[in-house]
């Protein structure tokens, strides 16, 4: 089985991935995530509380479930999504990453149904209540940063996770060190300190869990403190020594389509008109333009 996942592995790369490899299907551990839960860090994301047991056992995604392929598909940091008075995170500047690469993975399957007839899969592409990060640090995509974020050696943490689900059994890979060590970097440079130093986030103090997965207005009490981020928040990803001189092949995600102009000129007016029509190919199609002329007035009362 070696050689198919050699051939497995390979189509991936050829459909535009960076990093591939294989996870066992075996259950997660789920105290940390059961722990975190207790304690309300998720928020109003109700929906982590739901189907937990499904979460954690790959079984109940996929049955029969035997091998686990993890992709990573890495996108540029675009510096002009920080310089201005409104910040987006990186990574909403591109088409949307669930559309983009759902499409990539269902063709690598499709190489691998043709190339060994009989296997069966399913694509996940944050989709459905599956455990990627833990998924990918099994697989030795990366490990945990304490901002509790994938981190790879040469990727850095800017990039996206997909995978496939196969009932085709393949020898996985192993997890890799975690080289975080004493530093500290995305600690001290959380803007409302929503990271602990102990791996752990209160996303309800995360300015991308306010901009964008928190219901209705950014509360008053952080008036000041979101630091011009209208959408999301890199603040702990900018200072990570990983994701200095990345010399990375980007394939799936080059050219963004927000661009400096776009953003530069971004105000409540071209929210309603023209800006709507690019969000809508965008990762942050799913926010509404009152969430995000809410997410704008705050930061003008600074």
């Amino acid at each position: 089985m070696e050689k198919l996942k050699e051939r497995i592995i390979d189509f991936a790369i050829q459909e535009g991935f960076n990093l591939c490899r294989i996870a066992s299907p075996e259950p997660l551990d789920g105290d940390y995530f059961r722990e975190w839960l207790k304690h309300g860090y998720n928020g109003e994301m109700d929906y982590l509380e739901r189907n937990i047991e499904k979460r954690l056992n790959p079984e109940e995604l996929f049955p029969g479930v035997k091998s686990i392929l993890i992709c990573a598909a890495a996108y540029p940091v675009q510096n002009y999504a920080y310089e201005g008075r409104f910040k987006l995170s990186s990574y909403l500047l591109y088409q949307d990453y669930h559309r983009v690469m759902k499409k990539a993975l269902k063709r690598v399957l499709n190489k691998v149904k043709e190339l060994q007839p009989g296997i069966n899969g399913r694509v996940f592409v944050d989709t459905a209540p599956v455990m990627e990060k833990a998924l990918a640090v099994r697989a030795g995509i990366g490990w945990y940063g304490k901002n509790t974020l994938v981190v790879n050696e040469k990727l850095g943490s800017f990039f996206f996770l997909g995978e496939i689900f196969m009932d085709v059994e393949l020898e996985p890979d192993k997890k890799v060190d975690n080289r975080c060590g004493e530093c500290f970097l995305c600690v001290d440079a959380c803007p409302t300190g929503a990271i602990f130093q102990d791996y752990k986030l209160d996303a309800r103090r995360c300015i991308s869990y306010l901009t964008i997965e928190r219901k209705g207005r950014v509360a008053e009490e952080w008036t000041g403190r979101t630091s011009g981020w209208v959408l999301g928040c890199d603040a702990c990803q900018m200072v990570c020594p990983f994701n200095r001189n990345r010399n990375i092949e980007y394939k799936l995600f080059r050219t963004p389509i927000i661009t400096e102009p776009m953003l530069k000129s971004l105000s409540e007016k071209i929210l309603r008109k023209e800006f709507q029509e690019v969000l809508k190919e965008t990762p942050a199609s799913r926010i509404s333009i009152d969430k995000l002329i809410d997410n704008l007035k705050l930061i003008r009362r600074c």
